[in-house]
């Protein structure tokens, strides 16, 4: 040992601090870092130099290292291993950060009904509620970038939490991707905005990923650290939901989900946006719940990964969920019967109409019907700009402007009102354009749009485009708390059980999709909350006591079973 620390001090003292670039590692260590003798950990200012973090439950440390370090301790009778970090991070649509520097207005959520997102039904939540609503000793950790525990949703359910980063104990969230997972799994049934599958169970957040939505193995790993040391602290039954990954393996990462495993934490991870036929990491490692996604329909969506070791599917597509207070925008258009997406343009204003409709055509002056004042025009794409479009029908005294696209494939979310201007020297928007009392201006689907088209004259619509609380993600990032939140009511009904009661339990009453039985693309099933409630509690619904495994069911013909 005296002479690999006589090696690392002549390399410091030789090599030129401007050629010793260092690479962030993880370093398996032989025994506990608190009785090892490297260097680095003894002497406060090596400590600081390299960054150097200890982990509490596993045999590991992290540290910035030159390659002359890494050489040496490779040698190191200390020593394991050592592997760079690798990335984690969030992906696909749900990895859209807020715009922290934008200062929105806070929507009066009390003023909006509470509405049931449609995965809460599809895993029949709602049927266990008369039961349990996931009170109890259940604890769910949403390892993510942080909480907004000042949300109406959330600030009751919150419990704590911790910030790698700062090594604090407030993982504020500066992205939104962990609140609206956090809403999926436990919002607050309190008659405003949205609720959670398990809307009375306890939440606690770690912040491991930064306001990118990126992180690394090594931050992720002290998120479980911690996991593990508050459970140890605290007692009780714990869920972990990890909606993040990345396609790259690493042996100290998965070294410490299997401690926490070991220690009866059930584990739950997002399998992956990339559409691809391998899941990501954490979720390919062993005895860790991947969850694919699905959409209303309960069809695998276009985006979820899959493969070997899905374990179930849940609803990820189009899930309205709880954002930081005040960062997302309410766009939506109210039919009365239904609520349709939509997207405001560029340039719409902020603002809220409820009128008939009437139908404009291509949206040109001479289209453009005598008895407009005061409706919502319904214009197609076409022909002209949307800038045209817009101002003919707001000039004419349309109250807002609905514009339907005549492909299913179009991007709507990059449309504008405010065209670019360009000469040999820099493009520009016009000052009058900015200036245009553009009302609310909104784009909808190509199939909801020739619905309203048909409908034109007969309906009144409420077209909405307001500062809001809420927003509508897709992602098996939006799947894998679903499954979380299920095993959160079924552990509240069998306290005594352990994880692995839990997942075996989930696994037998999941409801079958695809190819019978176990299959890559949905795993044992989508997740069902009755079904597994019935399974761990058969006494509350008249059951025996100890029924035998039974097969995954198949899919009914009725969505109701």
């Amino acid at each position: 040992m005296k002479k690999l620390l006589a090696v690392l001090i002549a390399i410091a003292a030789t090599v030129p601090l401007s050629a010793q670039t260092k690479t962030r590692y993880l370093i398996s260590m032989r025994r506990p870092p608190a009785v090892a003798g490297l260097r680095m950990l003894r002497d406060p200012a090596e400590f600081a130099s390299h960054a150097v973090r200890t982990f509490v439950n596993v045999d590991f440390i992290a540290a910035d290292l030159t390659e002359a370090e890494v050489a040496a301790l490779q040698k190191s009778p200390e020593v394991s291993y050592l592997s760079p970090v690798v990335p984690r991070s969030i992906d696909g649509e749900s990895a859209r950060p807020f715009e922290a520097s934008v200062k929105r207005t806070p929507s009066a959520d009390a003023t909006r009904p509470q509405r049931v997102p449609y995965g809460i039904d599809l895993v029949h939540a709602r049927d266990v509620w008369k039961y349990t609503r996931g009170k109890g000793v259940v604890n769910v950790v949403v390892v993510d970038t942080g909480i907004d525990y000042t949300h109406p949703e959330l600030k009751d359910r919150y419990a704590g939490g911790y910030n790698v980063f700062t090594k604090t104990n407030d993982p504020k969230d500066d992205h939104g991707h962990g609140t609206h997972v956090s809403g999926i799994i436990g919002a607050e049934d309190n008659d405003i905005g949205v609720v959670g599958v398990a809307p009375e169970v306890r939440i606690w957040a770690v912040k491991v990923l930064q306001s990118n939505g990126s992180g690394t193995d090594e931050t992720v790993m002290a998120g479980m650290d911690w996991v593990m040391s508050k459970k140890r602290e605290i007692g009780g039954n714990w869920v972990v939901n990890l909606s993040l990954g990345a396609a790259q393996s690493s042996a100290a990462e998965r070294a410490t989900f299997a401690r926490a495993i070991d220690s009866d934490i059930l584990v739950c991870a997002a399998a992956g946006n990339r559409g691809a036929r391998s899941i990501d990491f954490p979720g390919a490692y062993d005895q860790v719940v991947a969850v694919s996604a699905v959409d209303s329909n309960s069809e695998l969506a276009d985006f979820s990964s899959w493969g070997p070791g899905v374990v179930f599917a849940g609803p990820g597509v189009d899930v309205l969920s709880s954002v930081p207070v005040g960062t997302a925008q309410l766009v939506e258009i109210d039919a009365g019967d239904q609520t349709l997406r939509a997207w405001a343009l560029a340039g719409s204003q902020n603002g809220e109409v409820h009128a008939s409709t009437i139908f404009c055509g291509l949206g040109k002056p001479e289209e453009i019907p005598a008895d407009i004042q005061g409706k919502i025009a319904i214009i197609r794409r076409g022909d002209i700009p949307f800038h045209d479009k817009a101002q003919a029908a707001i000039k004419a005294g349309a109250l807002g402007v609905i514009i339907v696209p005549n492909d299913s494939r179009t991007d709507m979310q990059i449309w504008t009102l405010l065209p670019t201007i360009c000469d040999a020297l820099k493009c520009e928007i016009r000052d009058e354009d900015k200036k245009y009392p553009w009302g609310v201006v909104l784009a909808t689907t190509k199939k909801d749009g020739d619905d309203l088209i048909a409908r034109a004259g007969t309906q009144e619509l409420t077209v909405s485009n307001l500062p809001d609380d809420y927003e509508i993600l897709s992602g098996t990032s939006m799947a894998t708390p679903h499954v979380v939140g299920v095993a959160a009511l079924a552990w509240s009904l069998a306290p005594n059980a352990s994880a692995a009661d839990i997942r075996l339990a989930l696994k037998l009453s999941a409801f079958d999709l695809g190819d019978h039985g176990y299959d890559f693309k949905f795993g044992y099933g989508r997740i069902d909350a009755l079904a597994a409630a019935k399974y761990v509690a058969p006494g509350l619904f008249g059951l025996p006591p100890t029924p035998a495994p039974v097969p995954t069911r198949r899919r009914p013909s009725s969505p109701h079973h």
